[in-house]
């Protein structure tokens, strides 16, 4: 099994931003906060980095893309951004 390591967003003060299983369960072992899906945009918007039509757009690109991000998803993330 590959080493995965926590050690960058837990010193800074971060959280990671990631999909991988092993670096999410590392995470939840050592108390780290992760943003995985989608949530990373909803994130920038909040924080006035990203324009609510530029996430929007986004998840319509990856959801054309990547048949995981199904329209139940989509419609989900319309909600909470």
């Amino acid at each position: 099994m590959e080493k995965v390591d926590t050690t960058l967003a837990r010193d800074a003060g971060g959280i990671a931003w990631t999909n991988d299983g092993p670096l999410g369960d590392e995470c939840e072992t050592r108390g780290v906060p992760r943003l995985r899906g989608l949530r990373p945009l909803i994130a920038l918007v909040e924080a006035g980095a990203l324009a609510i039509e530029v996430a929007v757009g986004t998840v319509d690109v990856i959801s054309a893309n990547n048949p995981y991000i199904t329209p139940p998803i989509v419609a989900e993330f319309r909600r909470l951004a």
